[in-house]
């Protein structure tokens, strides 16, 4: 679903974003990243999550390219890694990666596609479903 700035802007008045930039690199699809991590703590509860992000500098996508994802952070996140704990105890860690990068190319919805292994989330078990849900904002 679609957000206007005013949502996007409440969203993030609720957290505190912490941006903790490593020396660690790699490469992902042809472009040098550097390690991010950000600690995203909610400010109602004081519960601190871990965001491990992987950006490069080579692209030029203008300083605000985050603000409706990590508002603050420098560089275009090539790959982020969200893990959240399950209620059963166990964890639940989400990677996207970029795999690769086109540019100056309009993109079709046949750009999007999912690898052949993917499953739908309906097929998951009801605890990661939730957990997704409540990670990524979706009902």
């Amino acid at each position: 679903a679609e957000q206007d700035a005013k949502t996007i802007q409440s969203n993030f008045d609720k957290v505190k974003l912490d941006f903790n930039y490593t020396d660690e690199t790699k490469t992902i699809a042809g472009y040098n990243c550097k390690k991010c991590n950000i600690t995203l703590t909610d400010l109602e509860t004081d519960e601190e999550n871990i965001i491990v992000t992987w950006t490069t500098t080579e692209l030029l996508a203008g300083e605000n390219i985050n603000f409706a994802t990590y508002p603050g952070l420098k560089g275009f996140p090539m790959e982020t890694e969200i893990t959240q704990e399950l209620e059963t105890g166990g964890k639940l860690t989400i990677v996207q990666s970029a795999t690769a990068v086109t540019a100056n190319k309009k993109l079709k919805a046949a750009d999007f596609t999912a690898p052949k292994d993917a499953k739908p989330l309906s097929e998951a078990p009801a605890e990661i479903r939730t957990a997704l849900q409540q990670m990524l904002g979706i009902e």
